[in-house]
């Protein structure tokens, strides 16, 4: 069973160029979900709990139309404190990524438009970390 990504972003256009950026890098090494909003992200996430898969990263928006994105990855580290966590956005703030370092386990801040260079970078880190973490 592969290990699993969930990417959760409001603006269909960037998930998707995201999932297909991140599918051709890690082709049968992850699985990528993706989800516009928290309602779906959660539904994602408990089905594929449900289904003994293991989520070892959830990159998300900081912004999510009306939803907060930093609201959603607190309330997913409170539940699932072992799944890593970026935050995709539009400004990025060392202070804000620091305190949420230590507040919501996040592993990393990612600005827009990002690198890909950069974010396949993060998802090996993530990926390897979860892999040792598993003795996978």
């Amino acid at each position: 069973m592969l290990p699993v990504l969930v990417c959760v972003d409001d603006e269909m256009i960037l998930l998707k160029s995201l999932e297909y950026e991140l599918e051709d890098f890690f082709k049968g090494r992850i699985e990528i979900l993706t989800a516009q909003n928290p309602y779906d992200a959660h539904e994602i996430i408990i089905e594929t709990i449900e289904e003994n898969k293991k989520i070892f990263l959830i990159i998300c928006d900081h912004h999510l139309g009306a939803f907060d994105g930093i609201e959603f990855l607190m309330e997913i580290n409170f539940k699932y404190p072992e799944i890593q966590k970026v935050l995709l956005t539009g400004y990025k703030s060392l202070e804000l990524e620091k305190e949420l370092k230590n507040s919501i386990n996040l592993y990393s801040a990612v600005e827009k438009p990002w690198s890909v260079l950069e974010m396949i970078e993060i998802i090996e880190d993530c990926l390897k970390n979860f892999l040792n973490n598993n003795n996978l």
